[in-house]
This record gives structure tokens, C-alpha cells and sequence, in this order.
């Protein structure tokens, strides 16, 4: 693969962790939903969290499904970008 197609990968994934992290921060702050901007990024990067969600129970405000999904995609796309310069 050229080196655009990495940088494109690796510029979504990143752009999908930082909206994984707008999750985490808009339940942690308990952001009003009614909001179309919060929806929609909600709605965008909700999927693999909520897999998590049915096995880990958020505590209190702090929903770690959000926060470990976004951890993973960051390690995923840190692991990614150094794909081809390793070795």
C-alpha cells in the first residue's frame, strides 16, 4: 500500500478515537443529548461501545466501555502507523 492510503487509514481511525473520546466526555459531564452535534457524533461512534456496555456497567458517571474502546483504536492506530517503518 502507498503511504497516502496509510495516512488515510490512520487520519479516520484517528478521527474515530477522538470522537470515542467525545463519547466518554459527554456521559462523564453529562452533556444535554438533545443536542444534533452530540447525537450525531454519538450515533457515529456508538457501536462498539455499547458490545462493551452489556459486560461492563458504567460506575457511577465514568463509562470505561468508552474509555477502553478508545484506548484499543489509539494502540490500533498507533500500531498502525508504524507499520512500515519498523524493522
Amino acid at each position: 500500500m502507498s503511504e497516502a492510503t496509510f495516512f488515510l487509514f490512520k487520519a479516520l481511525m484517528d478521527v474515530f478515537t477522538l470522537g470515542v473520546v467525545f463519547n466518554f466526555m459527554f456521559r462523564l459531564l453529562k452533556v444535554d443529548y438533545y443536542n444534533p452535534l452530540v447525537q450525531g457524533i454519538i450515533r457515529a461512534v456508538d457501536l462498539p461501545s455499547q458490545f462493551l456496555r452489556s459486560a461492563i456497567k458504567p460506575f457511577r458517571n465514568i463509562d470505561f466501555a468508552s474509555f477502553l474502546v478508545a484506548v484499543f483504536y489509539s494502540g490500533r492506530s498507533l500500531l498502525f502507523s508504524c507499520h512500515g517503518r519498523i524493522g
